[in-house]
C-alpha cells in the first residue's frame, strides 16, 4: 500500500485538489442554474473543473477548454468570483508547464477574454480591472515556479556531471598513471649509456603525461573553449575564436571535434550565435565520413539541453554537417557585447 502511495501520490493530490474546488462551486452556488438552464450551468461547471486533474500534461488543451467554459459561464449571467478560479488555476499550470507560446500567447489570451467576459456583470473596475490584475498576477507565480524549476534542473544536471568528473578522475588515476609509473620505473631500470638520448625522450615523455594527469585531476573545470578550439585549430580545422562559454560553448566545442573527426583537416566550421539559438555548421574536408550514427557527446548534451528547458537536433546539411541549440536565457552564455555574433571562415 505505501509503495502504490509513494508512486502515485501526485495523482491523489491531483484528485483531491479537484474536488476541493467541485466543493467551492457547490457551497458558492456558481453550478446553480443561470436564466433557468440547469444542465448548460452544471455541465459548464464541469468543463471548468474536471479538466483541471491533467492540467500538467496537457496544459495548452486544458486552458483552452477551461477558458471557453468559463467565459460562456460569465457570459450566461454567473457573477461570482469563484467561477474564474478554475481558469487562474489553468493559467498558473500553462505558465509553468506549456511551450514558449503557450505561456506567452494562450496565457495573454486567456486572461484578456475573461476580463472581457466579467465586464458587463461588474464593470469596468470590479469585473476586467480584477480579472487582469489577479490573472497576471498568477501568470507571474507560474513563470517564476518556472524559473525556479530550471535552476533546480541545472543545480541537479550541474551536480551529476560533478560526479561523473569524480569517478573519471578515480580511474584515470587507477589506470594511467599508474601504467606511466611503471613505464617510467621500467625505463630507469632499462637505461645504458648506449641508448641515453632515446631513454631521456621517453622519460621526459613519461614524466609529462603525469603531471598532465595530475594537473587534471587538481583542477576538473569545464573546458576551456579557446583551448580547446586552438588545438583543433593546430590539427586542421579552419575556425574563428568564438566568445561563449558554459552549456553553448560545451556544444560549440563538442560540433567542432565532430566536425574534425568525420570531415577531416581543411573542414570550414561557422559558429552563428543568435539570442538563445547556437548553431555550429561545417562543410567536406578530407575525407568526408559521418558514421552509422550521431556519437555519444551530442546524444548526451541533447539530454541536457531538454532537461534545462531547451532543445537540440543535428544532423546532414547537404555536403556538411548542422548543430542547432536553443537555450534558455539563464542556461546560455554569451558575448556580452552582442547578443548576435558568427564566426567562421569562407
Amino acid at each position: 500500500m505505501l509503495v502504490w502511495l509513494r508512486r502515485h501520490w501526485q495523482v491523489l493530490v491531483d484528485a483531491a485538489f479537484v474536488i476541493a474546488v467541485a466543493a467551492l462551486f457547490g457551497v458558492s452556488g456558481a453550478w446553480r442554474p443561470w436564466n433557468g438552464w440547469l444542465a448548460a450551468g452544471v455541465a459548464l461547471s464541469a468543463l471548468e473543473i474536471v479538466p483541471l486533474f491533467v492540467r500538467r500534461r496537457a496544459p495548452a488543451v486544458v486552458l483552452s477548454v477551461v477558458t471557453a467554459a468559463t467565459t460562456a459561464h460569465l457570459l450566461m449571467g454567473a457573477s461570482r468570483t469563484i467561477v474564474y478560479v478554475p481558469a487562474l488555476i489553468a493559467i498558473y499550470a500553462a505558465a509553468v508547464n506549456g511551450s514558449r507560446w503557450v505561456r506567452w500567447g494562450l496565457c495573454a489570451a486567456a486572461i484578456a477574454v475573461i476580463a472581457v467576459a466579467t465586464t458587463p456583470l461588474r464593470g469596468l473596475v470590479e469585473g476586467a480591472a480584477l480579472a487582469l490584475v489577479v490573472g497576471g498576477v498568477t501568470w507571474l507565480m507560474g513563470a517564476e515556479r518556472r524559473r525556479h524549476l530550471v535552476e533546480r534542473s541545472v543545480f541537479l544536471a550541474e551536480r551529476t556531471r560533478a560526479r561523473e568528473r569524480e569517478l573519471i578522475a578515480r580511474r584515470l588515476h587507477d589506470s594511467l598513471a599508474h601504467t606511466i609509473t611503471v613505464m617510467l620505473i621500467q625505463a630507469e631500470a632499462m637505461r645504458t649509456s648506449a641508448s641515453v638520448d632515446r631513454l631521456d625522450q621517453l622519460l621526459g615523455a613519461g614524466r609529462q603525461a603525469l603531471d598532465e594527469v595530475r594537473e587534471t585531476l587538481a583542477d576538473l573545470h569545464e573546458p576551456d573553449v579557446r583551448q580547446a578550439l586552438d588545438r583543433l585549430r593546430k590539427a586542421g580545422l579552419v575556425i574563428d575564436d568564438v566568445d561563449v562559454d558554459g552549456l553553448a560553448g560545451r556544444i560549440v566545442v563538442e560540433a567542432a571535434t565532430n566536425a574534425l573527426r568525420h570531415a577531416g583537416p581543411g573542414a570550414v566550421v561557422t559558429v552563428r550565435v543568435d539570442g538563445e539559438r547556437v548553431e555550429v555548421r561545417n562543410g567536406p574536408g578530407q575525407p568526408v565520413d559521418f558514421g552509422p550514427t550521431p556519437g555519444l557527446g551530442l546524444r548526451g548534451l541533447a539530454a541536457e539541453v531538454a532537461e534545462c528547458g531547451g532543445s537540440l537536433s543535428y544532423g546532414p546539411d547537404g555536403d556538411g554537417w548542422l548543430v542547432t541549440a536553443f537555450l534558455p536565457t539563464d542556461v546560455a552564455v554569451v558575448p556580452s557585447s552582442g547578443r548576435h555574433r558568427e564566426v567562421g571562415r569562407s
